[in-house]
């Protein structure tokens, strides 16, 4: 498991899994109603490369849903749970190769918000329609990439909070969220 989140009938955990017989992931998810007994559920996955869910985050005001983002082959990939079943959203930028990841998730008024590093930088992406597609937003500061430098975004009140730093010194962002 990569990450977990709370939903409104209990719990889910995101990540991968290795099959047998083969030497990439595929991603999982598995849903608990009370944190002792957990489900797994099946995650489209494309069978040929590298699939992970890494991040996860519900909108509970919004939609009872929840959106996982994570690694799809040479891509990040989006994927939606609604009405007990995963659907791929599709894909968007690029990883980087392995040392690609998405740092972090948050969901504002129906509105995603992902960062992601391909390795040598950090980008913040934007999911506003899931039918519209991930779009690249610019941070309010360079935030390049390194083994001693992060980044991430999360949320509350109309306004994002962009944390980025490396060993050395850190700073946050704080910008308001567009209205719809």
């Amino acid at each position: 498991a990569a990450d977990g989140t709370a939903t409104g009938n209990g719990w889910m955990l995101v990540g991968g899994v290795i099959a047998p017989g083969r030497i990439d992931r595929d991603p999982v998810a598995w849903i608990s109603p009370d944190g002792l007994t957990w489900q797994r559920t099946p995650v489209p996955a494309d069978g040929t490369g590298y699939d992970e869910l890494q991040r996860v985050s519900t909108d509970a005001g919004q939609r009872p849903d929840a959106l996982a983002v994570g690694l799809r082959g040479a891509q990040f990939g989006a994927w939606r749970y609604a009405g007990g079943r995963w659907a791929l959203l599709g894909t968007f930028g690029a990883t980087g190769g392995a040392s690609g990841s998405v740092r972090s998730l948050v969901r504002l008024a129906g509105t995603a918000y992902a960062v992601t590093t391909d390795g040598t930088g950090y980008g913040l992406w934007t999911l506003p329609d899931p039918d519209a597609g991930w779009r690249p937003v610019a941070l309010p500061a360079a935030a390049p990439g390194g083994a001693d430098r992060a980044a991430a975004v999360t949320g509350a009140g109309g306004r994002l909070v962009l944390p980025a730093g490396d060993a050395q010194a850190g700073r946050a962002g704080v910008v308001r969220v567009p209205r719809r």
